[in-house]
């Protein structure tokens, strides 16, 4: 009984006091509870506190990457390999939309697109691009062809940051090693909750909200909706085919090269196919340009403390 009570305790389901035997001691986020939102802080299980609008993704270790005979396993994805992740982290729990992208330009937050270009340029397509420079479309749909350091400048002044491609990866294999953000199960269509090429999709992003979405696919191990689908996702790495071979038979907290001509993106888009998707694939982009409609941004945040 003691072990149930203290289970429900550590999830929220109960209040909790400050003695040691309701918060148990530990090592690692992972030697808590299994429990989406309970993190190791100061030897003691807690439960974390993250933004609003952010889930809790745990540290730890998990095999990233894919094995040279998995199913769409293409080589800059090899080999599979363990990664740890020193501290649990917060991420969004779905990607920018246009209007907190506006809020952050209104507020002088985030840079207007340099010159010669104009807040025209956020629209930078006519018929997928989500930005519309008089407010007068969906300003819940996520915001697409930011350039790297637009998407790196609104993380940092929402008070977080681009994720690490690891980190990223983290939260889509979840604890089970997931070989899609949703779990296990190929998506065949987009009733199914991931926005790809798939049956009755509308090649087009959707809205970035956590309402009216229908569909198992949805939500990622830790909460995130789209991590796979929708829109790829810039992260904070510089793209390096070879990294996973370099990193060895494990590494702890990998940020890429120093240096590069291509940023990381992760996640697969409304357009991509099925492979795109898989929580291993990596695709990469140019961090000045062009602007992308495929393009958006999710950011991490650090748990309070």
């Amino acid at each position: 009984m003691r072990s149930f009570l203290l289970g429900l305790c550590l999830l929220g389901m109960l209040a909790c006091g400050d003695s040691d035997t309701e918060s148990p001691a530990c090592t690692s986020d992972e030697s808590c509870l299994s429990g989406d939102a309970v993190r190791c802080e100061a030897g003691m299980c807690k439960k974390p506190i993250c933004p609003s609008g952010a889930r809790y993704v745990p540290g730890g270790r998990y095999r990233r990457g894919c094995a040279a005979m998995s199913e769409d396993c293409e080589p800059s994805a090899q080999p599979l390999h363990v990664v740890t992740i020193s501290n649990g982290f917060c991420l969004a729990e779905t990607e920018t939309t246009v209007a907190e992208y506006r809020r952050c330009l209104a507020r002088g937050s985030c840079p207007a697109p340099p010159a010669p270009e104009t807040l025209q340029s956020l629209r930078c397509s006519p018929d997928r691009a989500t930005w519309t420079v008089d407010a007068q479309g969906d300003e819940t749909l996520p915001m697409s062809c930011l350039l790297w350091s637009e998407a790196a400048a609104f993380c940092a002044a929402a008070g977080g940051r681009l994720p690490t491609e690891a980190e990223w990866e983290r939260a889509a294999r979840g604890r089970d090693e997931r070989p899609f953000p949703w779990g296990r199960i190929a998506a065949v269509s987009c009733d199914q909750g991931a926005n790809f090429a798939g049956l009755g999709c509308s090649e087009l992003p959707w809205p970035a909200t956590t309402s009216d979405r229908d569909g198992s696919m949805q939500r990622g191990a830790f909460g995130q909706l789209d991590l796979g689908g929708n829109l790829s996702e810039w992260v904070a790495d510089f793209f390096d085919a070879t990294a996973y071979a370099r990193c060895g038979s494990a590494c702890t907290d990998p940020s890429g090269p120093p240096q590069g001509e291509v940023r990381v993106r992760r996640g697969g888009t409304f357009l991509s196919p099925l492979s795109e998707l898989r929580s291993f694939a990596r695709e990469f982009h140019r961090p000045q340009g062009p602007r992308s409609d495929l393009l958006g941004v999710r950011c991490a945040f650090a748990a309070a403390r």
